[in-house]
């Protein structure tokens, strides 16, 4: 391994792409500039099942396979194993042949259990034409089906679908068994913060200094003592059984995960943890002097670094400071162009905020060592940490590579697809010595993936996430709090026979026209059902406001809003400018102004520092003047809510009809108009082409609204959020669900209209909670729409199946089951 890890060291380029070939029953990696002879430039084997299913394409003419690995990252892999059995590297293997190639290339991966996928760093110039790939064209964007297109995938999908379900069992068991009788003591805070805490932010704060101080009850304490017989005392690991019997007790101070759920006021918690130790962080950093365990350069600071996701979560823990905490706390935004240069103002501050993507440019930054890795800070706190959970990213390098004596994690999602999830944040906080991958990985992960159900092995990893998760992590649901109640209700509508009419109708003419583009109406033409499921469901929209469908008119926003809500918020895609995982529900991809000369998808801080170049930083292409007016205004000025001119295949103007009428837009404005002047509302659709629609409502009714959508830049959407709290003029805000993602708060309305049923009930679930957190006085309630004999019935029953299922996550929100009111009845609202 020191031999590899020294010729990782060389490259100077940031992939490597190595040589493969067969020797003996095994497929052999080499690096491109090795000798077949030479033994030094051999770099590893294919996995057994991996290489067998491989070989027959190195022996097919004309097929080329072209491993390729990020130099950084298996040179960090290989240099964190302790032997040669931990270093397993993730490695990407480039297929190349002929089309007349690919349906044997995809039967012989298909027979291996192995799918192809859509390539990062493809050749240029290089077609791609995927066996295994059914695609939903999206302005060049292509969604994977959940299901493949070969019989045989069928298989994996449902091995696939067994491991999930067995993790969510596991997960389900462990939250079942945690101790939720912990007796916790309620911490005051000081004069420092101006509100007061409630019982549970008094528990979670209590946590915190418990964790950090180290004077931690031994029922949660991973190591126990034991007493020998010639009265010493030892101490045994409760998981690993390592024995210390030197008479120390070992150091359990450290940091943790706060894991409650979504709204609970985990920011609120953290924050009076900085002033409560404020006297502490001081000291400890005074005496710098005494300090080895860090750099020369690297100097202490009294101060707590605060990483967010998103510029706008910035803004709002600036906000949450400015209310929460007096005026003496000395707080930075360490973001865009005025950000700090100094490193003494950094030091004498008591928090600071950054996002993920600026510590990760920065730090990706040869030529300058990075500001915020030139500090030993106090404290770091990960919010909504379980962006960090892949290890091999060099966005988890970023965070883990900062000097800090705490270190902490909030996030209502721990585990979101594997417990390799929440090993990744304890290696982050330290918790040793499951902090190394081949420990939690010997101990929980192995065991787990070759145990059966109720087995003994299955109990033991049960028993030993309860014990870590118990000591390292506070978890409490919403159910914990005196939250107000949510009240839903399903509004059954029926078409009027002009509706009705013309759904049928456009029903017809997309079986015609499908059945003529992909040759059959099944299960597996994706293509097709996708296209009718989403005119179907604009129309019981819309109604006659529609025009009937038309290929010409094919808009390629409808088709990306669709999609994502089908996904949900916990799929993400990467910035194509600084990789930074983002949820696709709220970024640039959904935007009506996505250029179609430049498919790259960007944050929105790189799209606003694209702004100032007006070009693409990945491909230096034109951004277009939409994005380039939408992304420039940020001197706080208002611009109106729906652009004059849109990109292309988006416009109304042969869209809608002047005139026409919708069933369901008219229900929703007579359920708006109820109570308006008692209360506020928040009315989400996933389509922008809805809410134009539903504005011609609004203003017809004279009621006077905002609007959120894609367009809106970060500044028009925090001046909208802050005028809805306050205005009392304006009491309506309709919103696309896409926006309903991070950092939105949403408490100063009590009623929600959720204009239709998406695949993904996640997805409105996420849009709810933003109003059901604390702070929220009143009973929150949701309205549902459904026009009975269409689509939305069989999308209302998809949803009861998937919400059965949907325990995995920790901040599903629990709702009641909707009590439904037929079209022929007012709603009690």
């Amino acid at each position: 391994m020191e031999v590899i890890h020294s010729k990782l060291s060389q490259i100077e380029i940031t992939y490597e792409r190595f040589k493969i070939k067969k020797k003996d029953d095994h497929v052999l990696l080499s690096f491109h500039d090795a000798d077949d002879d030479d033994k030094d430039g051999k770099f590893g084997y294919l996995r057994s099942a991996v290489g067998k299913t491989l070989m027959p394409l190195l022996a097919m003419p004309l097929v080329y396979l072209e491993p390729i690995g990020q130099a950084s990252n298996l040179k960090d892999i290989i240099g964190r194993a302790n032997k040669a059995a931990d270093a397993i590297a993730k490695i990407d293997i480039n297929l190349y042949g002929p089309r007349c190639a690919a349906k044997e290339v995809g039967d012989t991966l298909s027979h291996g259990k192995l799918w192809l996928q859509k390539s990062n760093h493809m050749k240029r110039d290089v077609i791609y034409d995927n066996p295994h790939f059914l695609r939903l064209e999206l302005s060049g964007v292509s969604i994977q089906p959940t299901q493949p297109a070969t019989q045989s995938r069928n298989e994996g999908s449902a091995g696939k679908q067994k491991r999930q379900e067995r993790l969510q069992k596991l997960v389900r068991e462990v939250y079942n068994s945690i101790d939720r009788s912990r007796n916790l003591d309620k911490v005051n805070v000081g004069g420092l913060v101006t509100q007061e805490l409630l019982s549970h932010q008094q528990e979670a704060l209590g946590f915190m200094v418990e964790r950090e101080s180290g004077d931690i009850n031994d029922r949660y304490r991973l190591w126990e003592t034991k007493t020998l017989d010639n009265g010493t005392e030892e101490y045994c690991h409760r998981i690993t059984k390592q024995k210390i019997k030197n008479g120390i007790r070992p150091d359990e101070s450290g940091g943790g995960i706060l894991a409650d759920e979504m709204g609970m006021g985990k920011t609120l918690s953290i924050l009076a943890l900085i002033v409560k130790t404020l006297g502490v962080a001081t000291e400890w950093a005074q005496k710098q002097e005494s300090s080895a365990t860090v750099e020369d350069e690297i100097q202490r600071s009294r101060s707590t670094l605060v990483i967010v996701p998103s510029a706008l979560l910035v803004y709002n823990w600036i906000d949450e400071i400015n209310s929460y905490l007096k005026k003496e706390v000395k707080k930075i935004k360490y973001h865009g162009s005025d950000r700090p240069t100094e490193l003494e103002e950094i030091l004498d501050s008591d928090v600071v905020v950054t996002t993920y993507s600026t510590l990760k440019a920065e730090f990706q930054n040869k030529s300058k060592k990075s500001l915020l890795h030139r500090v030993d800070w106090y404290r770091i706190v990960l919010d909504e940490a379980h962006i960090i959970r892949r290890r091999a990213t060099l966005f988890y390098r970023s965070c883990d590579e900062l000097h800090a004596s705490f270190r902490w994690c909030l996030t209502g999602t721990p585990i979101q697809n594997k417990l390799t999830d929440i090993g990744t944040l304890f290696a982050f906080i330290r918790a040793e010595p499951f902090s190394k991958a081949a420990i939690f990985r010997k101990w929980i992960e192995v065991p787990f993936e070759q145990s059966t159900d109720d087995s003994i092995a299955a109990t033991a990893v049960k028993d030993r996430l309860v014990m870590l998760i118990e000591a390292l992590c506070l978890r409490r649901t919403k159910e914990s709090i005196d939250l107000p109640n949510v009240r839903t209700c399903l509004r059954e509508l029926t078409f009027t026979p002009e509706e009705r009419e013309q759904y049928e109708n456009t029903k017809k003419i997309l079986t015609r026209m499908i059945l003529h583009r992909v040759g059959e109406i099944d299960k597996a033409s994706h293509f097709g059902t996708f296209q009718m499921n989403l005119q179907m469901r604009l129309l019981c929209n819309h109604g006659t406001y529609q025009q009937p469908f038309s290929w010409r008119r094919r808009s390629y926003q409808d088709e990306r809003e669709a999609a994502a809500g089908a996904l949900g918020q916990n799929h993400e895609i990467c910035c194509s400018g600084c990789q930074l995982p983002m949820p696709i529900l709220g970024s640039s991809w959904l935007r009506s102004d996505y250029n179609k000369r430049c498919n790259h998808v960007l944050c929105s801080e790189c799209i606003e520092e694209s702004g100032k170049k007006a070009e693409c930083p990945v491909c230096l292409s034109s951004l277009g003047p939409d994005m380039m007016r939408n992304n420039a205004s940020t001197n706080g000025e208002d611009v109106p809510d729906w652009p004059a001119n849109e990109a292309a295949g988006n416009s109304d103007d042969h869209y809608f009809n002047m005139v026409g009428h919708s069933t369901k837009m008219k229900a929703l404005i007579k359920d708006v108009e109820k109570d308006l002047n008692e209360t506020k509302s928040i009315i989400f659709s996933c389509w922008t082409r809805t809410l134009k629609l539903l504005s011609r409502y609004l203003e017809e009714a004279n009621i006077q609204y905002f609007c959120i959508d894609g367009t809106s830049s970060l500044s028009q959407r925090q001046k909208k959020l802050k005028q809805f709290a306050k205005d009392d003029q304006k009491r309506v805000l309709i919103m696309t669900t896409g926006t309903g993602g991070f950092g939105l708060n949403l408490t100063c309305a009590n009623r929600i209209f959720i204009v239709e049923l998406q695949w993904n009930p996640g997805v409105e679930s996420q849009a709810i909670a933003r109003a059901i957190r604390l702070g929220q006085k009143c009973e929150v309630k949701v309205t549902r729409y459904l026009i009975k004999g269409t689509v939305e019935e069989e999308m209302r029953s998809q949803q009861r199946y998937k919400k059965q299922l949907a325990a995995l996550g920790f901040d599903e929100l629990h709702e009641s089951e909707d009590h439904t009111v037929p079209s022929n009845h007012e709603p009690n609202m």
